[in-house]
């Protein structure tokens, strides 16, 4: 046997003892197997590097952001090709490669700390870069826990746009852990927002370093000339005419000193140092609006109308956007608020208030069909989908509601029963209204969702009683009327719904009893307090004393609602005197759509139970 055959003979026989697995071929083919090792290696790589596989965001962050291989390449090429046109000098192209850089991995917090970086840099930063910085803003410190250098940053770039209300609410849960620089921008927004007394309090914990500061010691001359003790108003002022007279700080002074003039009501000084500014294309939305504002308080309305509707300034922030619309709907101008809001809205859509702003303008225009497209709006609005959809149900509600589609308002109300709204505040605000359209099972449900911010609040405790009342909740009923009543004992209209629940709900009428001779010693004899204490001693089975109190009231002063109880009462009675011709003439007398629910249920039920 040649070699050749032999060395086949050998291969054949391996094969056959390995099961003849064609695979061996790899060890005798030199480059298929070569070929096959590449082709793998090329779909594991492709298996790493294409699919989003790769989670960013930390444990517990919602939502989770995973990426691909080629994701986290990608952002890291456009991140090196934002910084190469930065050192070129090119803002746009600059701005666009971080944007990108941060659409293909939108978790990573030096990139998005190098773009803010980037835009709060710029000596004035574009109104187009506003909603990207904004977003990139909120979004990098909810990624980074409201890390203190994120926030810092931030608080920089709301400054550099004037966004003060911004700054104020960044800042103040953390003012004093801020740096120097930052508790200086946190302390001119409080004043610019007209948060005195937070200015006061942050200059005195800051002073001995804000002394040396030239530009807030203009702002402590202001607060001084018209905010400050008596003995100092005179200095301050004093100060702030000297510090207009510097060039350096003339026209913060001048700025400032309108803010002091509207405080103070001077419109003459206000309007010479508007002039002033204007002459030099230096003033602000806010100041125009402030001036026409002045004028409306001291008789001038229709000049300040006629000034506002001749203005042709542009909201450079959502901020200026909201104080001339709000100007505009106080001057009653709210076709034009109207106009500018659904402009403005354009530009600043991530802007919460200015949709806020809008939807209240609309109701006041009782524009519903407009409100309604507004809502759908904001739940398009990507930025606004995590803070204003539960709300966006609210408006829903309100306009299907006043459009009459009754269908499509419960609808509405039932998302809104299970979205989350904001804050606490605004839940306890939309359930009185929803409360009011007649969906008080809906305005039950948000005020219990507020319930730990509320607790010791008596006044809340009300409300939510009024709601459980008209939602037939009797659990509900109790507890809320009962802790309005732990909370505030000694008011009476707290102690008429505890008295009035348990005697709806007929429950611990000992109890009842005792709250309605209660009111009738504090208020006398009122018909509501005669009624409830009729049923109270009906309830404790003293039918001659109900009997008394019923027979001495004048029916003719009673309202609808009150004469329907007044019968329900003699129905009462004669049922359990088992009057059944008195008691049937009694029910024959009762509107029952004039009771609540759970009366008119137990009324049906026991006259039902009556024998023929």
């Amino acid at each position: 046997m040649s070699d050749i055959e032999e060395r086949e003979e050998k291969k054949h026989r391996m094969i056959e003892r390995m099961g003849g697995s064609s695979a061996l071929v790899f060890f005798f083919d030199h480059w298929f197997g070569v070929a096959a090792l590449l082709f793998l290696g090329l779909m594991v790589f492709l298996g790493l590097f294409i699919p989003r596989i790769w989670k960013q965001t930390p444990e517990g962050f919602d939502p989770v952001i995973r990426v691909s291989g080629l994701d986290l390449w990608q952002a890291r090429s456009l991140r090196r090709a934002a910084e190469r046109e930065a050192a070129a000098g090119r803002v746009e192209e600059a701005v666009q490669a971080w944007r990108s850089a941060v659409i293909n991995n939108a978790a990573d917090v030096e990139n998005l700390r190098g773009s803010l970086r980037f835009v709060a840099g710029q000596k004035n930063p574009s109104k187009a870069h506003l909603e990207f910085a904004v977003n990139q803003s909120f979004w990098l410190m909810r990624l980074s826990k409201t890390n203190q250098t994120d926030l810092e940053l931030a608080m920089d770039l709301m400054t550099r746009y004037g966004l003060n209300d911004y700054v104020v609410r960044l800042g103040k849960a953390t003012e004093d852990r801020l740096s120097p620089a930052s508790a200086e921008l946190l302390t001119r927004s409080y004043f610019e927002m007209g948060q005195m007394q937070d200015f006061d309090r942050l200059w005195r914990k800051n002073e001995a370093r804000f002394e040396g500061n030239p530009e807030l010691k203009v702002y402590r001359s202001a607060w001084l000339a018209n905010w400050g003790p008596p003995g100092t108003l005179q200095a301050g002022r004093e100060a702030l005419r000297t510090a207009r007279k510097d060039p350096r700080l003339r026209l913060l002074a001048s700025r400032l000193q309108l803010q002091v003039s509207f405080a103070m009501q001077d419109v003459t000084t206000y309007g010479q140092v508007l002039a002033e500014l204007e002459e030099e294309h230096q003033t602000r939305i806010t100041d125009h609006c402030w001036h026409w504002m002045l004028i409306t308080a001291l008789g001038g309305r229709e000049q300040a109308r006629e000034l506002a509707r001749n203005f042709t300034g542009v909201p450079t922030n959502p901020m200026e956007a909201r104080t001339l619309g709000t100007t505009y709907a106080l001057l009653g101008m709210e076709e034009s608020a109207r106009k500018l809001l659904t402009d403005q809205l354009r530009a600043f859509a991530f802007d919460p208030d200015l949709w806020l702003l809008q939807v209240r303008n609309l109701m006041n225009l009782k524009d519903w069909s407009e409100l309604r497209s507004l809502a759908t709006a904001m739940r398009s609005e990507a930025a606004l989908q995590l803070i204003l959809e539960g709300y966006s149900y609210f408006v829903e509600t309100m306009a299907e509601s006043n459009l009459e589609r009754p269908d499509a308002a419960r609808a509405a109300a039932d998302r809104l029963a299970r979205s989350t709204l904001p804050g606490p505040g605004m839940a306890r605000d939309v359930a009185r209204q929803v409360r009011d359209i007649g969906f008080p099972d809906v305005s039950l449900q948000l005020l219990q969702g507020a319930e730990e911010e509320f607790k010791e609040d008596s006044e809340y405790w009300f409300e939510r009683t009024v709601s459980a009342f008209l939602a037939n909740e009797p659990d509900a009923l109790i507890k809320a009327a009962e802790r309005a009543y732990e909370l505030k004992p000694t008011n009476l209209s707290i102690v008429n719904n505890y008295a009035a629940s348990l005697l709806v709900s007929r429950r611990r009428p000992q109890e009842a009893l005792k709250l309605t001779e209660q009111l009738l010693q504090a208020r006398g004899s009122s018909p509501d307090a005669e009624l409830n204490h009729a049923l109270a001693l009906i309830q404790n089975e003293r039918l001659a004393d109900a009997e008394a109190v019923l027979r001495r009231m004048n029916t003719l002063n009673l309202g609808v609602g009150e004469t329907s109880v007044y019968h329900m009462a003699w129905f009462e009675i004669h049922l359990v005197r088992k009057e059944w011709k008195l008691a049937r003439a009694a029910f024959a007398q009762i509107d029952s759509r004039r009771l609540v629910s759970l009366q008119a249920r137990w009324l049906e039920e026991r006259y039902g139970s009556m024998p023929d």
